[in-house]
């Protein structure tokens, strides 16, 4: 399983561009890879985390697919938790069925537009933030560098 993470992250530094939805394919085709394992009856988010505890390579590749992973995932979860069939959630979000299903499948990148709308058809709101990154130091802006001065005769 680590492999097709680590094969999938490799494809995906190949190219200098790639597309959302040939990533979107990526990540689906990882999740599952997991899916397959997982055994019914287990809770899926144990599950994952148990794998991802014992997969260093795993882990690794799971995080690089992160924010669109994590964004479909809560979706998932805030769906399951109000009791909402994939149906039910499209009425509410007036949408044909297989949108919400494809939404869930990471066939597409999900737009902002999209999960907010999910998000306030089920009584959420939408939160997005930057979270510093361990390790990283913080870089000056440009424009903040003192300038170089020419000497003077």
């Amino acid at each position: 399983m680590a492999k097709e993470f680590a094969e999938a992250g490799h494809r995906r530094s190949a190219h200098c561009e790639e597309s959302p939805s040939s990533l979107a394919g990526e990540v689906k085709s990882m999740v599952v890879s997991v899916r397959k394992e997982f055994r019914m009856g287990t809770n899926f988010s144990d599950f994952l985390a148990e794998q991802l505890k014992n997969d260093p390579e795993l882990a690794l590749e799971y995080h690089k697919a992160g924010p669109r992973f994590d964004a479909v995932m809560q979706l998932i979860k805030a769906r399951n938790k109000l009791g909402l069939t994939q149906t039910e959630l499209a009425k509410r979000m007036g949408v044909l069925p297989h949108v919400v299903s494809r939404l869930e499948s990471m066939e597409h990148s999900p737009r902002l537009d999209t999960l907010a709308h999910a998000a306030i058809v089920m009584g959420y709101d939408l939160q997005i933030k930057f979270a510093k990154k361990h390790g990283t130091r913080k870089q000056p802006h440009r424009d903040s560098q003192p300038a170089l001065r020419k000497k003077t005769a």
